[in-house]
């Protein structure tokens, strides 16, 4: 069963093998839980080192999984099409200046 969860994962997140030693039954679960029973969309926010703002232009379809992607290094799961997910950005800062941005975490939409 537990090998049957390791196998879903590695292919939905296109994990390389190896990383398969690192997941925590905890951490299968929570990446194999479905949209259904727990849709989080919502959008990612980065924090900007030079001006401090915080920017939330990038929507995600589910908020906690994709922090846990990003976290540890992981793909996104392949039918989610669109930008990639970093953990630093650039930000183009009010003042003209250009600072470097980090991912902060995400907020779930407003219903």
């Amino acid at each position: 069963m537990i090998e049957d969860k390791i196998k879903a994962v590695v292919s939905r997140y296109n994990m390389p093998d190896e990383m398969k030693y690192f997941l925590t039954n905890d951490l299968i679960d929570s990446l194999l839980v479905s949209d259904i029973e727990r849709k989080t969309m919502g959008r990612l926010e980065y924090k900007c080192r030079r001006c401090g703002a915080i920017e939330d232009g990038t929507h995600t379809p589910n908020v906690l999984q994709t922090i846990i992607c990003v976290m540890n290094n992981y793909d996104l799961p392949k039918e989610w099409l669109g930008t990639p997910v970093t953990k630093t950005s650039i930000h183009n800062c009010k003042d003209g200046g250009i600072g470097v941005s980090d991912f902060i975490g995400g907020i779930g939409d407003k219903e």
